[in-house]
């Protein structure tokens, strides 16, 4: 069926005719996704299921492929050691025929050999012309020998099929009626099983020359690991073009590296799946004419997740963790920082908002275009250095790498500040919990605030709001502002020390509201007295209405 460039651009080509077509006939099935002036921001209804158009590129080219007959692979077809050796380092006189004399035989003296000892166990004790020959055996096989290789060197290959037409079907369901997110993740942990069902388990990780045998966690951790990479992916598809340009450079990474660690298979199906992303982003490239949708987004982190995992096994299970987690490092410091942002200022991980990378990376550049260049230059610096890295069997490259661009992003303000200081805030909460049972007395009341997205100064507003609501006999108020149409977010805290921990209190949450649409939320916390809660209530709601009214004030200058 041809080379792997062959089948790339097959896969580039059979993936633009599916995509041109499911753009026409989506919008007659439901499968759009409409603006609602407050996340969804694009200016009309775009078609979504090109994650459809990838999967059944995939599925036909790969099944096509893996259903041809072909040449087994045979190791006795392959280059022998010496052969191997003399292809890297040639002889001064290749295919010379030397005559040794016959001589008398010299008695010399017997000298006892000295014994070297390798232990069997070393992952670095092994034999050069062993890694070679596993590289010249990849490339001395004729591009006819690609169904053998595929089928020969990953027998996983159906259950990933199945786990990718489960998790599109989840994907799928999700655009067109939208699902709770506790049930997409019921959909992703059954794609998951599948996958691990067919063999695809991490058993063993090794990362700066140890290898760690992960016993009974062992599935634990390959779920974890599969999950994060399936949301990951859909978290980053939030403008045109990302999540697929995401996609194919991560597919363009594992298949250099699995060329590196002997992987033919693995590179195989990777080269695949980046020409039918190559072929979608025709269409999804900025301004996008068809979305994704959430079957293309968590198609593409379960795909790459899984082949990570294949790409950078170094034995039977065991894993190079360093290779992976360098793949997966833009990612998965978006994911780290959502799943942060939302929990510390009192959200639902479910929740949605316009934080993530992508989204601060837009509010600096200004353009779709440039975000995607500069995200992807960043993968190209990590997927150098993660070749590099492997070559010379070097785990420090690859990860001083990765904590390079992240140190990068948080020290220039870019992305990741905002989620390091709550933890901050956080941390130093924890210290007042612990010292407050020595120093039970009620004292002063102190805050924190903290833009999260934008540049306009909200402080003023606060500060004015807890002025009045610090006479009331309150415990705590969170204020949390998420206002996409104007690129801002805010949250900020108040609160005073509780005394006695046996004291009653009463919880309310108010949304704030702006034409039917929420513009964020209070939540208070106060101290049962005496008199009448119902009361103290009242007051408080006596100071949040100009609150709003004045919030309101605001957006409708900035509209």
């Amino acid at each position: 069926m041809g080379s792997e460039p062959t089948i790339f651009l097959l896969a580039c080509l059979v993936s633009l005719g599916l995509t041109a077509l499911i753009r026409e006939i989506a919008p007659r099935f439901g499968l759009t996704d409409d603006p609602d002036g407050h996340r969804k921001l694009h200016g009309r209804a775009t078609p979504v299921g090109g994650g459809v158009a990838v999967f059944l590129t995939t599925a036909v080219i790969l099944g096509t492929l893996w259903l041809t007959p072909g040449s087994p692979v045979d190791d006795n077809d392959l280059p022998a050691d010496d052969s191997v050796t003399s292809a890297i380092a040639p002889a001064t006189t290749p295919d010379a025929t030397v005559e040794t004399p016959v001589e008398t035989p010299v008695e010399t003296p017997v000298e006892t050999p000295v014994e070297t000892t390798v232990d069997a166990t070393d992952e670095k004790a092994t034999d050069p012309a062993t890694e070679t020959r596993d590289m010249a055996a990849y490339i001395a096989q004729e591009p006819g020998d690609l169904p053998s290789k595929l089928r020969d060197g990953y027998d996983e290959l159906p259950t990933l099929l199945l786990a990718g037409l489960v998790i599109v079907v989840v994907g799928l369901i999700d655009d067109r009626k939208g699902l709770r997110g506790k049930h997409k993740l019921l959909g992703q942990i059954a794609a998951a099983i599948i996958l691990m069902s067919g063999g695809l388990v991490i058993h063993r990780i090794a990362l700066l020359d140890h290898v760690v045998s992960l016993g009974y966690l062992a599935y634990p951790f390959t779920l974890c690991w599969l999950l994060g990479a399936i949301n990951s992916l859909n978290l980053l598809d939030g403008i045109d073009g990302l999540a697929t340009v995401l996609g194919i450079i991560l597919s363009f990474a594992i298949a250099a590296m699995a060329v590196v660690t002997g992987n033919a298979a693995v590179a195989i199906i990777a080269m695949v799946f980046a020409g039918s992303l190559l072929g979608f982003l025709r269409f999804n490239y900025p301004p996008a004419s068809i979305f994704l949708g959430d079957s293309g987004s968590m198609l593409i982190g379960l795909v790459v997740g899984a082949l990570a995992i294949g790409g950078s096994l170094k034995g039977p299970g065991t894993v190079l963790l360093a290779a992976p987690l360098a793949i997966w490092t833009i990612p998965f410091f978006d994911s780290v920082a959502a799943i942060l942002r939302r929990k510390l200022t009192g959200r639902s991980v479910y929740d949605t908002d316009r934080g993530h990378l992508h989204h601060r990376m837009l509010a600096l550049l200004g353009s779709n275009r440039k975000v995607l260049g500069w995200i992807a230059a960043c993968c190209a610096v990590i997927t150098v250095a993660l070749l590099v890295g492997l070559v010379r069997k070097n785990d420090f490259i690859v990860l001083l790498t990765c904590i390079g661009i992240v140190a990068m992003f948080i020290a220039t303000g870019a992305f990741g500040r905002a989620e390091l200081f709550l933890v901050g805030t956080r941390l130093r909460g924890f210290g007042r919990v612990l010292v407050s049972p020595l120093f039970p007395r009620r004292g002063a009341a102190w805050q924190t605030s903290l833009r999260l997205q934008g540049n306009r100064q909200w402080d003023l507003l606060w500060n004015t709001f807890i002025e009045s609501a610090d006479k009331l006999d309150l415990l705590r108020i969170r204020l949390d502002l998420n206002l996409p149409t104007m690129h801002e977010a805010y949250h900020a805290t108040w609160e005073r020390p509780a005394g006695s921990r046996n004291d009653y209190r009463w919880h309310v949450e108010i949304p704030l509201m702006q034409r039917q649409l929420p513009m964020g939320l209070i939540r208070v916390t106060g101290r049962c007295g005496q008199g009448s809660s119902c009361a103290e209530m009242q007051q408080l709601l006596d100071l949040i209405e100009p609150f709003e009214q004045r919030l309101r004030a605001l957006v409708l200058d900035d509209a």
